[in-house]
């Protein structure tokens, strides 16, 4: 993926050279306890997840429009995970955890504070590759969603009718 032109504010695509986190949102969040002893979920400060959030918004902030994406949005995400013994050093669908839709969890929600949208419920299509690689990376492509799958309505509207 090539950094897009400046002129294409419709599509944004990027790679972050960094190992994607195998521990994904919901395997990092704990019962917590404020001061003064009321609990709350969420994640412990030396959390693996919370360092690399913090390096991958370091990375994906460069990448950042100069204003945030508005309206519906279809979003690609590439995990590339570093290769097993296994795989005899060719690039191999990974079938193992993490699961796919949970690991866009953490990007989303870093892209939603850095400001690429308002809001991570604005993307009404989304597809997740994972796969292993000689070389790890994360790779992010953002595209305005203007269209709907019309075949797939009318398959439905016609069954919903017979």
């Amino acid at each position: 993926m090539q950094e897009d032109t400046p002129q294409d504010y419709f599509t944004k695509k990027f790679i972050a050279e960094l190992e994607p986190i195998r521990s994904t949102h919901q395997a990092n969040l704990r019962i917590l306890k404020t001061k003064d002893g009321r609990q709350f979920v969420g994640k412990m400060s030396s959390s693996p997840i919370k360092k690399w959030i913090k390096d991958f918004m370091f990375v994906a902030a460069k990448h950042k429009p100069d204003v945030p994406f508005a309206g519906p949005l279809e979003v690609t995400f590439y995990f590339a995970f570093p290769l097993i013994k296994s795989d005899k050093g060719k690039p191999a669908p990974m079938t193992t955890k993490p699961d796919f839709d949970n690991i866009c969890k953490s990007v989303c929600d870093a892209m939603t504070k850095l400001g690429f949208w308002t809001d991570d419920s604005q993307i009404t299509f989304g597809k997740v590759m994972k796969f292993r690689n000689p070389v790890p990376y994360v790779g992010v492509e953002i595209k305005r969603a203007n269209y709907m799958d019309k075949k797939y309505f009318d398959a439905v509207e016609n069954h919903l009718r017979n």
